[in-house]
């Protein structure tokens, strides 16, 4: 009985900290800024490959869906204010240990904050704020990897992305956020964490029909034990144009590795996003 238990509260640990690692993961292009339209639709798909310490490796894949919503509600000179808000559905997650595997629904997230652009200079900084939950819809099966972190974890963070110039060729990117981790099915607590990141890049390539933007930088996270991982993370966005001057949207590729890790599983991720704009 107690070794049952033991392994189902590892399996709730271990799914806690892919979702946390995901989270951490949010850093992006132009991540401050707000969309182009009221609402869009985010189709991600994304592979990672995980080796814990005792060289264990876990494959994971996931489609997710997420649709956001903007608005501004003060204008001026000095920039703007609204708020923004997403829901995270997570379609599909795959989870593949070596020995089994499991694929379902994953864990729902959503969330919602103030956000804001300030005229500095040339340039111009923009912030996005966010407060929200992951909620623990994902499968769990006895004898397989579960696909749910079992509890409720709450979130706070915030995205900044500042423009040197006004054409908003260079970008500098920063994301940081604050897990509240809750409470298993078996009324295990997880551990908090920290998680971040810092991009830089910007235009690279520009014509009548393509706009190409490139960055790379770092993330990471940490939790309240002290364990971490951290590493490279590389970005890369296509941004089609049309005749009528409306940006329908774009397709991105993302690429992490963890070139460093305590007590938490290293390995590498490639994720996928079109971005539609409603």
């Amino acid at each position: 009985m107690k070794n049952k238990i033991g392994k189902l509260t590892l399996a709730g640990m271990l799914a806690g900290a892919l979702t946390t690692s995901q989270i951490a993961k949010a850093n992006d292009i132009v991540i401050g800024t707000r969309g182009p339209t009221e609402w869009q639709m985010d189709i991600k798909a994304g592979y990672n490959e995980k080796e814990d310490a005792k060289g264990n490796v876990t494959r994971t894949v996931t489609q997710n869906d997420v649709l956001k919503y903007w608005n501004t509600m003060i204008k001026g000179d000095m920039g703007e204010a609204g708020v923004w808000a997403f829901c995270n559905v997570p379609a599909y997650k795959s989870v593949d240990n070596g020995k089994s595997q499991d694929s379902g629904f994953g864990d729902l997230m959503f969330g919602a904050g103030p956000r804001g652009s300030f005229n500095i200079g040339n340039g111009s900084l923009h912030v996005l704020t966010q407060g929200g939950a992951i909620l623990p819809t994902g499968d769990m099966e006895k004898g397989k990897p579960s696909l749910t972190g079992d509890r409720t974890d709450t979130f706070a963070g915030m995205f900044l992305t500042w423009f040197p110039d006004a054409k908003k060729k260079m970008e500098i990117d920063l994301t940081a956020q604050y897990t509240f981790a809750g409470e298993n099915s078996l009324g295990v607590k997880g551990q908090d964490s920290i998680s971040g990141g810092l991009i830089a890049g910007g235009r690279v390539f520009d014509n009548k029909m393509l706009e190409i933007r490139l960055a790379g930088g770092i993330n990471g996270s940490m939790n309240t034990l002290g364990n971490y991982s951290y590493g490279p993370r590389g970005v890369i966005r296509f941004t089609p144009k049309f005749k009528s001057g409306k940006k329908w949207g774009h397709l991105e590729v993302i690429g992490d590795y963890d070139s460093s890790a305590k007590n938490m599983s290293k390995g590498y991720g490639v994720m996928t996003q079109v971005r539609v704009n409603f």
